[in-house]
Order: C-alpha cells, then sequence, then structure tokens
C-alpha cells in the first residue's frame, strides 16, 4: 500500500469517527463546526492552522489524536512523505471530507419525503412545510433528551427562505447526514418526521395475531405465585437481555420466544420488528410485555 492509499484510508477512519462523536452529541448537522471555523479564519484565507484546527473541534465537542492531526496535513499534503506540523489545513477541504453525499438508501427516503410534501411542484411554502414537519415524533424528544420545540426550531433554522426547492431539501438532509452515521437511523429520522415508510410492509396479521394468543397461552402454562402475565413474561424475556438494557436484539427477540416454544420465521421476526422495533433495532421488552396482554399488539396489528 502506497502512503497515499495508507493516508487516504486513514482520513476516512477519521471522518467516521467524527461522524461518531457529532452523532453522540446529537447536532443537527455541520453548521455548528461550519460557523466555528468561520470564527478562527478571520482573515478569510480558507485555511487554519493545526492548532487552530484542532480548538475548532475541541470547541465543539469533537476530540482528535495528535496522530489524527498529523494525518489530515498530510492528506491535504502535496507530498504526504514530507509534511512539517506547521502546515496548514483547508477548511472547505476538509468540510467536503464531513459532507458526504446521500448514498442511495438515504437518498431515496428524502426523495420520498419530498414528493409526499410537494405532490410534483417545484417548491413548497416554507412555513406549510415546517408546520408537516412532526417534531413531536422524534426519537430525541421520544427518549426525553429534546423537547419538541427544540427539534421544530432546528429543522425550521435550516431553511431560509420563504419558498423551499428540492435542493434545498435535499441539501438539508445531507448535512444532517453527515452527523449521522447509521443508515437505519436515519431512514427513521425521515419515517418519524414525516409520517413515510422507507418500504411498505405487509404484515401477515393473522399470523401474528396467532403468534400473540399462542405466547400468552405458553405464559399461562408456567405462571405460578400468581404473578401477573405480562410481568412473566418479562421477566422471562430479561434473561435474555445480555446487556440489561430493557431490550431486546432481533437473535435475542427469536431465542426469547424460541423459550416459549414459538419457533419464529425470517418474515415473523421482519412483523415483530416492524411492529416494536427501535431506530437501534431493538424491541423493548416492558413495552412488549405490557401491549401483548393490554390489547394494544392487537390494535397494532389491526393498523398495521
Amino acid at each position: 500500500m502506497s502512503t497515499r492509499e495508507r493516508v487516504n484510508a486513514e482520513m476516512a477512519k477519521i471522518v467516521e469517527s467524527l461522524r461518531l462523536q457529532m452523532f453522540a452529541k446529537k447536532m443537527s448537522g455541520l453548521e455548528q463546526l461550519n460557523a466555528a471555523f468561520q470564527q478562527v479564519d478571520w482573515s478569510g484565507a480558507g485555511t487554519v492552522s493545526r492548532l487552530d484546527f484542532n480548538d475548532v473541534l475541541n470547541y465543539v465537542g469533537m476530540f482528535l489524536t495528535e496522530q489524527n492531526l498529523t494525518s489530515i496535513q498530510k492528506f491535504f499534503a502535496t507530498n504526504p512523505n514530507n509534511v512539517k506540523p506547521t502546515a496548514i489545513i483547508p477548511v472547505a477541504g476538509f468540510m467536503e471530507q464531513i459532507l458526504i453525499p446521500l448514498n442511495p438508501r438515504r437518498a431515496a427516503i428524502v426523495e420520498k419525503a419530498w414528493s409526499t410534501l410537494s405532490s410534483g411542484a417545484v417548491s413548497i411554502n416554507t412555513d406549510n412545510m415546517c408546520a408537516s414537519f412532526n417534531a413531536s415524533n422524534h426519537v430525541y424528544v421520544r427518549q426525553g433528551t429534546l423537547t419538541t420545540e427544540e427539534i421544530q426550531n432546528q429543522f425550521r433554522g435550516g431553511f431560509l427562505e420563504t419558498s423551499t426547492t428540492k435542493q434545498d431539501f435535499m441539501n438539508f438532509y445531507t448535512d444532517l447526514s453527515a452527523a449521522v452515521p447509521r443508515d437505519t437511523f436515519f431512514t427513521s429520522l425521515l419515517e418519524d418526521g414525516w409520517s413515510i415508510k422507507e418500504s411498505e410492509t405487509t404484515v401477515d396479521k393473522p399470523r401474528m395475531l396467532f403468534l400473540a394468543d399462542l405466547l400468552r397461552e405458553k405464559v399461562r402454562q408456567k405462571e405460578k405465585d400468581g404473578k401477573a402475565g405480562a410481568v412473566l413474561l418479562k421477566y422471562a424475556m430479561d434473561f435474555f437481555d445480555v446487556e440489561d438494557s430493557n431490550k431486546l436484539t432481533r437473535a435475542e427477540f427469536t431465542e426469547a420466544c424460541a423459550h416459549f416454544g414459538l419457533q419464529l420465521t425470517a418474515k415473523d421476526q421482519d412483523d415483530f420488528f416492524y411492529l416494536y422495533g427501535t431506530p437501534q433495532a431493538t424491541v423493548t421488552i416492558t413495552q412488549f410485555a405490557k401491549e401483548i396482554y393490554s390489547g394494544e399488539f392487537t390494535d397494532k396489528v389491526a393498523s398495521a
């Protein structure tokens, strides 16, 4: 592997690390990072020193090693084998590396959201678009880490004109995408925000209801000490929760069901996770156990 190839590979790892850090900080895109660079580049030269570059990252809560910083300098150098600590870093060049174009899967869900909003129009009224945005259904609102108003303001702040074009819409989500390293989480943001589905899933409703009835019967057969079925189901599923997170992965959920004698097919797993899967591709144990007994599971299946 040549020096250039090795430096390119190191840069790709650095970009991934920064994206994960932005995601952990719940950053809504690159605006904060870009603004910080503009403050440091007071002369408008478009470049920053290694020290200023690192200070900007630290200011927004992101951190790299000294080796990482050297790799970035080498990446932008004409000759990566001859780079001094004083080598400057181009701001636009670095931001271009972070602003990764939407991959086909991400582009498709953004296109779908735009089509739903625009109904074929070239542009739409920005206020009307923002009114349609379901901020209250955002995962961070549901988790309680951000408020509906904060999410709504983040979204509205991305559109400064009175009308929004498709390109404006795509640009907004490309910027957001930079701070979301995983495709599944990104697509779930669009699904939740615009009440759309990445793909139309047909749930086998009779099969789901049958499996729920069978699960309740299997739990009944194991009942003891007068505990409620939902409680027993939760206790049993907790046993398969390796990380003690109140969540089961697909494999853990399947194994938990097998404990009760339910041998789930791949389609069964798809349907359960369509109904109860979180953006992290897990099933929340307390919610599932409660709703299997409360009637909410039946309602979910009916409306799927």
